[in-house]
């Protein structure tokens, strides 16, 4: 059964797609106002919250079904969300600071940022799951 929302969001992107090969080279060109410009931003919203809509569809279809380390991952979730901001701000500075050393692409920056952030999270939000008296301070129940 196809939903509406993916029927608009791949009519919306045939349409960005004809749009942009049509209207590339002049879209920008114009005044604010022109009916490019708004047509181009219009599609582009409605082909973002349809395709939106169908990953949240999808997902909901495909992902509710209980995994045997959905009750772990549950468990942690508190300590990871207090965690996440600080170390990701710790890892991006000192990071920034080390990769000014090395030539590389912004993309991988990105990239190592995150990953060993997602690294350094887990492991604390894990060892935060096996104290209790840092589970009672992250608001985890104590088992």
């Amino acid at each position: 059964k196809i939903k509406p929302a993916l029927i608009i969001g791949i009519t919306t992107l045939i349409l960005r797609i004809v749009e942009f090969f049509l209207f590339a080279f002049d879209i920008f060109e114009y005044a604010l106002f022109n009916v490019n410009y708004f047509l181009y931003w219009a599609l582009f919203v409605l082909n973002g919250w349809s395709m939106m809509i169908v990953i949240i569809y999808y997902f909901s279809k495909f992902l509710n079904k209980d995994q045997k380390y959905r009750k772990k991952l549950n468990d942690i979730v508190m300590p990871f969300y207090i965690l996440h901001y600080l170390v990701l701000n710790l890892v991006a500075t000192y990071a920034l600071v080390f990769f000014d050393s090395f030539p590389m692409i912004a993309i991988i920056r990105i990239l190592v940022i995150l990953g060993l952030s997602f690294i350094i999270i887990i492991g604390l939000s894990l060892l935060i799951a096996k104290i209790k008296i840092l589970r009672l301070i992250f608001g985890m129940r104590i088992k």
